[in-house]
């Protein structure tokens, strides 16, 4: 008797299931296959700038602070340029021009000479040399490189105009009137010619046509 009940509690366990089993009427859903993710590319590499575009950044930010007359910020800016490219000659030339600004005649001269090793043709070095050459009183030295700037660049205004100033400081008036008239027939529009040839012919003792040059000096001047 025992058995034979032990054999209808299978049996109604195969017909009913064990209570987990899906009703043969009731549809199984089919599992949805998930959507491969895409897998993502790998990334990019960011090209790192190469030393001399940032050393062009560099500069370009040192002569900015330059025009605002930060000179110390400026000289930073334009140290690291160098740094990152040791045979920038602008760069050298226009430290120079700031070391100059700021009164350190022989850092800046020191500077031009760099840039003129890197650059021998460099005439706006030898010019910029020049001027801080005249501004520590060797106007022997300035003559030279203003007369170096301009058989590179003859057309080049400024450097007659620095040279007549050098002359004139030394006594030599007539070379001074020479160059400076030289600086005016290149670039009319500038005064500081006028303004040089002006005290040159002061000097001399002519006065009429000094008084017609520091008149011109004064016209121009005010146009700026």
């Amino acid at each position: 008797m025992a058995k034979k009940k032990i054999l209808t509690i299978t049996f109604a366990l195969l017909l009913c299931g064990c209570g987990d089993s899906p009703d043969p009427a009731t549809p199984v859903a089919k599992p949805v296959p998930e959507t491969p993710v895409a897998k993502p590319d790998p990334e990019t590499p960011v090209a790192k700038p190469d030393p001399a575009s940032l050393a062009t950044i560099e500069f370009n930010r040192g002569v900015d602070f330059s025009e605002k007359e930060d000179w110390d910020t400026a000289i930073a800016c334009l140290s690291e340029a160098i740094r990152l490219k040791p045979d920038y000659a602008d760069a050298y030339r226009s430290r120079g021009i700031t070391y100059r600004e700021k009164g350190e005649y022989d850092a800046a001269i020191k500077d031009f000479s760099e840039a003129i090793r890197l650059k021998p043709d460099l005439a706006l070095a030898y010019n910029s040399r020049g001027i801080a050459y005249s501004m520590k009183g060797d106007h022997d030295a300035a003559i030279k490189d203003f007369s170096e700037a301009i058989r590179l660049d003859p057309d080049d205004a400024d450097s007659y105009t620095n040279r007549g100033s050098a002359y004139e400081q030394k006594g030599e008036y007539d070379k001074a009137i020479r160059d400076h008239s030289e600086g005016i027939r290149l670039d009319p529009d500038d005064e500081l010619p006028y303004l040089g040839r002006s005290i040159a012919y002061e000097k001399k003792g002519d006065k009429a046509k000094s008084n017609a040059d520091y008149a011109k000096f004064k016209e121009l001047d005010a146009k700026k």
